[in-house]
């Protein structure tokens, strides 16, 4: 059986060569409608799996007050933007290669935006990999968009989960998907480095990411309480609305007035 660094090279290698090939189907009427629509509900406040490592004080607005919700500034919406087109391109390229080429990878992308949930609280995952002609899931495969710097320093263990962490979100959709009775050897991360328009992938096993998942279930008990956490409660040192380079939060006035 193939191991995870394996499998997530493979898909990194499928990637690649479906780009350079133009191996890829050119997005549709569904696929733009689905954008769009993934879009316009990126930041509408709710609690979700993917909130598994971010400030308790946030998440806390997001069940209590969505209301005090503002919409992304340009920059952030154009983020998201060329977040969501990424994914795209890039499961559609994957998911092409793997299948004209089979009896090369033995592998299958598919469940895109598939629906989970996890005590209660609903998330999407971007795909699940699979064995080709087969319904053995193998791992949670998600798309994301970094710097070569920062994947590279967080891969490398120099800098800590939270900054470029994401591990919290795995843990919930692996737990989400055990919920549903489907076990995976763990989660891949196919990584678009935006400063070298080039690709890289992670990877964590299950067992790696598990003392994560009691971490995210913390978060999310301090999020239904009555009264909001502190300010800036998330992981230490890690307050980032207090100054310019401050990440996009929808509800940066409610909370810091």
């Amino acid at each position: 059986m193939k191991t995870l660094p394996e499998i997530a090279h493979e898909l990194k290698e499928a990637l690649t060569e479906g780009v350079e090939e133009g191996n890829f189907p050119p997005p549709n009427q569904e696929d733009l409608a689905e954008a769009w629509s993934r879009l316009s509900k990126r930041d509408e406040p709710r609690l979700r799996l993917s909130f598994g490592s971010r400030c308790a004080r946030r998440m806390w607005y997001s069940e209590h007050r969505p209301e005090a919700a503002e919409p992304p500034n340009p920059e952030a919406f154009v983020g998201f933007s060329m977040g969501d087109w990424w994914e795209l391109i890039a499961y559609n390229a994957i998911s092409r290669r793997l299948e004209t080429h089979s009896a090369d990878y033995d592998l299958w992308l598919h469940s895109r935006g598939k629906e989970v949930e996890m005590d209660g609280i609903k998330g999407h995952i971007d795909g699940i990999v699979s064995e080709f002609g087969g319904d053995r899931h193998l791992a949670v495969v998600d798309f994301k968009q970094t710097s070569k710097w920062v994947f590279r320093k967080w891969f490398e263990g120099r800098i800590p989960d939270e900054v470029w962490g994401y591990r919290h979100q795995a843990a919930n959709y692996i737990e989400a998907l055990r919920q549903e009775g489907q076990e995976v050897e763990g989660f891949i991360w196919v990584v678009h480095l935006k400063d070298v328009n080039g690709f890289e992938v992670g990877w964590a096993t299950t067992k790696e990411l598990a003392p994560y998942l009691d971490e995210s279930r913390d978060f999310f008990r301090k999020a239904k309480a009555d009264t909001p956490p502190p300010r800036c409660e998330g992981f230490p040192g890690n307050a980032p609305c207090r100054g310019k380079t401050r990440t996009y939060c929808p509800f940066y006035t409610t909370c810091l007035p």
